[in-house]
């Protein structure tokens, strides 16, 4: 229990009012990812700009995008969430048209945001959710889902074979960091 140290954990229901929710997700659709799962969630910011992440946390082998998309369309209807941060190599060829439709068909306001890694590997692009860590500024829930699958990968990662959880938590992390409060916001060409 060593990462007792490391990790924040909650009890589900001790989550304070009043949270600002981003989604974000991690989508294992192409061929090139056979065998990977697909990762989503959301997480709540408070006041103090720590990030509550939601236990309902899709880690599935879906190659469905539209399951994937009701899934995203679940979260951004019931947590009214702000943004939902996708990787744009993943689905600006794949599910996106998809998901854009879904969207206006549901009447889901929320922006999907398509964000790329640059010239960044993976290690690189979870530096914003290694330093939420180490500030304890992120709490993950007290389950068994969390402790028993998501903590290893985090423990494991970048050595470990199964990193996708990590991959989620670094996308939405990058999501809540772009649009920090007091942050300049530089918008996508539409």
């Amino acid at each position: 229990r060593v990462y007792m140290m490391l990790f924040c954990l909650y009890d589900v229901g001790e989550e304070p009012p009043s949270l600002r929710y981003y989604g974000a997700g991690d989508l294992a659709i192409s061929e090139e990812k056979h065998g990977h799962y697909s990762a989503m969630g959301v997480g709540g910011v408070d006041r103090a700009g720590t990030i509550w992440i939601n236990p309902d946390i899709y880690y599935r082998k879906e190659k469905d995008p539209n399951r994937i998309i009701s899934k995203m369309i679940h979260y951004m209807k019931n947590f009214n969430a702000f943004n939902f941060t996708l990787e744009r190599m993943q689905v600006s060829l794949t599910i996106e048209p998809l998901a854009r439709r879904e969207m206006r068909r549901c009447r889901v306001h929320t922006k999907l945001e398509l964000a790329t890694m640059g010239n960044r590997n993976k290690e690189e692009r979870s530096y914003p959710l290694q330093g939420l860590v180490m500030d304890h500024a992120i709490r993950l829930p007290r389950t068994q889902f969390v402790t028993e699958t998501l903590i290893p990968q985090l423990l494991g990662f970048p050595a470990a074979k199964d990193d996708d959880l990590v991959d989620w938590l670094s996308w939405l992390a990058i999501g809540v960091d772009k649009h920090r409060p007091g942050r300049e916001v530089l918008l996508q060409k539409w």
